[in-house]
C-alpha cells in the first residue's frame, strides 16, 4: 500500500496554511519513554519540534521548539539551542534520529503547564529505528511498529536505549491520532504526563504506552 515515495517530504506545491506534515516516534524501555513529534508547516516555512525523555526517579526532560526554519530539502533543522535530524536510511525499514539540544528539567511533569518554568538541561540522542513489519494506515499517512536502539544523552552522561517503538508519518489537513504502542515488554513503570498539547502516559493502561 505504501512505497518509497511515501517516505519523502510531501510539502512541494502546498498552498493551504493549515496543511502540516508530521514525523513522530514513541519508544519505551525498562528505563522509561522517549517521544518526539516534528511538524512541518509548509506555507509558513516553519517547523515545530516537541520531545520528551521520561525516566524512573528522574526529572522529566521536555523540549519545545516552535520556530525552526524548514530546509529546502531533507529533515535537518537548526535553531537556538537545538539541532535535530531525521534520516531515512532504508525506505520503510530503517530511520536514524539525531538530537542535540537544551531542554527543561521539570520537578513535576505538569510544571511546564502550570508555571512554564524548569531548569535548563542538556538532552540529546543517537537513535536507530528498525521496522518489524509493514506500514499501516495512520491518518493520511502510515505508522510502523519496530524497535529503537542507540544512546540517550543528558547532563548526567549517556545511557544505552533499547525497546519497542512505533513511528508515524502523516501529512495533510487532518491530523492523525497520536501514536500508541499496544504493549511493552518492559515492566510497568507508573504514570507520568508531559504537559501541553501532547501529554505522554506510561503504565498499564489498556492502551499500553501512548501519546494522546
Amino acid at each position: 500500500m505504501f512505497d518509497e515515495a511515501d517516505e519523502r517530504r510531501h510539502d512541494s506545491g502546498v498552498t493551504d496554511p493549515n496543511w502540516v506534515e508530521v514525523n513522530s516516534i514513541l519508544s519505551v524501555s525498562e528505563r522509561g519513554a522517549v517521544w518526539f513529534e516534528l511538524a512541518v508547516q509548509a506555507v509558513s516555512g516553519l517547523a515545530q519540534f516537541r520531545g520528551a525523555l521520561l525516566r524512573h526517579d528522574e526529572k522529566a526532560l521536555v523540549l519545545v521548539a516552535d520556530d525552526l526554519v524548514v530546509p529546502t530539502s531533507g529533515l535537518e533543522f537548526r535553531g537556538s539551542g537545538i539541532w535535530v535530524e531525521l534520516v531515512c536510511e532504508a525506505q520503510l525499514s530503517h530511520w536514524s534520529y539525531g538530537l542535540e539540544a537544551f531542554a527543561l528539567a521539570l520537578d513535576s511533569p505538569t510544571e511546564l503547564a502550570h508555571t512554564g518554568r524548569g531548569h535548563r538541561a542538556a538532552l540529546g540522542w543517537e537513535l536507530e529505528f528498525e521496522a518489524d513489519g509493514s506500514a499501516e494506515p495512520w491518518g493520511d499517512g502510515y505508522s510502523q511498529l519496530g524497535e529503537v536502539h542507540g544512546l540517550v544523552l543528558t547532563t548526567d552522561g549517556e545511557e544505552t536505549w533499547a525497546g519497542p517503538a512505533i513511528r508515524g508519518h502523516c501529512w495533510g489537513l487532518a491530523p492523525a491520532e497520536r501514536l500508541r504502542v499496544a504493549a511493552s515488554a518492559a515492566a510497568p513503570i507508573g504514570w507520568v504526563a508531559v504537559p501541553g498539547l501532547q501529554p505522554v502516559t506510561v503504565g498499564e493502561d489498556p492502551g499500553g504506552v501512548s501519546v494522546t
